[in-house]
């Protein structure tokens, strides 16, 4: 906006616009800072004792609520089309009780946890942990894995739109040193299988 006095031209410039504009613009290269819950879960993780449990008697509290099964049946669940579409419907879970707001930076969350996890090596060492126990390459199991830790992560972030839920159970499994690896039934209202 130009205000004429006279016969001078002074140029108006409208602070409250600039900032407003400035504080977006800063805001799109802004990196998601991964949140102390989340961090606090990939440190466990990291220093989790891989299957230590599998093949043991379980719980007897957990007989109830999940499915034990042996190594062979779990190589076979774990690598299953069930087990992989149970996944994706968790997943999908997650982001479909988000408002549009919450959407918006689901990239930059996911980007920024898939960053942490990758960094600390707890998807690494548990990938080829359990592709070594069962004998698969570790590209097999790499995405199951991928996906107990990361949407855990996720469900955290987004702590007031999501309860941690089914992916904080799979990791608490894990940390327990058993090994979530299927489901009889579909999800959400399916058994978890267990090695």
């Amino acid at each position: 906006m130009i205000v004429g006095s006279g016969s001078v031209i002074v140029p108006v410039i409208r602070l409250d616009l600039l900032c407003v504009q400035t504080i977006r613009a800063f805001a799109i290269f802004m990196p998601y800072e991964v949140s102390k819950p989340s961090l606090e879960l990939i440190d466990k993780l990291r220093n989790a004792d891989w299957l230590a449990n599998c093949g043991r008697e379980p719980n007897v509290n957990d007989v109830e609520t999940y499915k034990f099964v042996s190594k062979l049946e779990a190589g076979r669940h774990l690598l299953s089309s069930h087990w992989d579409d149970s996944l994706i419907n968790a997943r999908n879970g997650c982001s479909s009780v988000l408002g549009q707001s919450e959407l918006k930076r689901w990239n930059d969350i996911a980007g920024a946890v898939r960053s942490a996890l990758v960094d600390s090596g707890c998807l690494r060492d548990a990938t080829n942990k359990i592709a070594e126990h069962f004998r698969f390459k570790p590209s097999d199991v790499e995405l199951v894995v991928t996906n107990y830790f990361h949407f855990a992560c996720v469900e955290l972030e987004y702590d007031g739109f999501l309860k941690p839920g089914f992916f904080a159970e799979l990791c608490h499994i894990c940390l327990h040193g058993r090994l979530p690896c299927g489901m009889i039934g579909d999800f959400p209202s399916g058994m978890l299988v267990v090695y």
